[in-house]
C-alpha cells in the first residue's frame, strides 16, 4: 500500500505558507555555506603568506651570518700569515747577529789560552791517617825525587799529621809501643815502606806498608809492641827500607825498671 501525502487537503493559504518557509531555509543554508568558503580561503591565503616571510627572514639572516663568518675566517688567515712572515724575519735577525758575534770571536781571539796548574805546597800539613788532610803531589809526567828525612823514634804520633810527638831514645818493657817515624817528600804512589827491628845485631820483627796514593809531603810510621817482640832490657836498631833500599836507621834502648 502507498501513502501519498495528501496535501490537497490542505488549504490554498496553508500550502502557500508552507513553500514560502522551505524557500528561505535554502537560502540561509547557501549564505552560510559560502561564508565559511570565504573563510578557508582567507585563513590559508594568511597563512601561506606569514610562512613565505619567515622563511624569507630566515634565509636573509643565514647569509648575513655566513658573510660574517667568511669574513673572520679571511681576518684570521691574514694574520696568521702576517706572524710567519714576521717569525721568519726575525729569525734571519738573529741568524745575522749570530754570524757577526762569531767573525767577532774569531777576530778577538786568535788561539785557545793555555791552561795553568796551581800548585798548593802542603809542608808540614802531612798525616799518615787515612783521613788526614794531605796534597797529592804536582801530576807531572817526571815526578821528583822522594826524600826521607826526620828519621826518629817516639812514644806516641800526633793524631792530625802522624810526625812524631815527643822524640825518645830510651823505653822501659812496660812500654805499651814503639814508633819509628819519619817525614817524606814528593811521595809517589806505590812506595813500598819496610821497617825492620833488630835486638842486639839480630832481626827481631819486620813490617811493610805500600803507599795508596802520591803526596807531596806525609808523615809515615810504623810501631811495635809487646806482642811483636818482648821488650827485653838491651839495644835496638830501628831500620827504614825505602822500596828495598835502605833510607835510614835509629838506635834506642830498653832499660829496666
Amino acid at each position: 500500500m502507498r501513502l501519498v501525502p495528501e496535501t490537497s487537503a490542505l488549504s490554498p493559504e496553508l500550502r502557500g505558507q508552507s513553500m514560502s518557509t522551505l524557500t528561505d531555509s535554502g537560502a540561509i543554508f547557501k549564505a552560510v555555506w559560502l561564508l565559511l568558503l570565504l573563510l578557508a580561503a582567507g585563513c590559508q591565503a594568511f597563512t601561506g603568506s606569514d610562512a613565505l616571510a619567515t622563511i624569507d627572514t630566515d634565509m636573509t639572516a643565514l647569509a648575513v651570518e655566513r658573510e660574517n663568518i667568511r669574513a673572520a675566517a679571511t681576518a684570521d688567515r691574514d694574520m696568521a700569515v702576517a706572524t710567519v712572515v714576521a717569525a721568519g724575519t726575525r729569525v734571519a735577525q738573529l741568524s745575522d747577529v749570530n754570524a757577526a758575534l762569531a767573525a767577532t770571536l774569531r777576530t778577538s781571539y786568535t788561539e785557545t789560552p793555555a791552561l795553568r796548574a796551581v800548585e798548593v805546597s802542603a809542608a808540614d800539613m802531612g798525616s799518615s791517617l787515612e783521613g788526614g788532610m794531605m796534597d797529592d803531589a804536582p801530576g807531572i809526567d817526571t815526578p821528583p825525587e822522594i826524600s826521607v828525612s826526620s828519621l826518629a823514634m817516639a812514644a806516641d804520633t800526633d793524631f792530625n799529621s802522624g810526625c812524631a810527638e815527643t822524640i825518645v831514645r830510651s823505653f822501659t818493657p812496660a812500654a805499651e809501643r814503639i814508633y819509628l817515624t819519619a817525614q817524606v817528600s814528593n811521595l809517589s804512589a806505590g812506595t813500598q815502606f819496610s821497617a825492620l827491628w833488630r835486638y842486639d845485631g839480630q832481626d827481631v820483627y819486620s813490617h811493610s806498608w805500600r803507599a795508596e796514593r802520591s803526596r807531596a809531603f806525609w808523615c809515615i810510621w810504623f810501631y811495635a809492641t809487646p806482642a811483636d817482640f818482648a821488650f827485653l832490657p838491651g839495644s835496638y836498631t830501628a831500620l827504614l827500607y825505602v822500596d828495598d833500599v835502605l833510607a835510614g836507621s835509629v838506635p834506642f834502648s830498653i832499660t829496666a825498671q
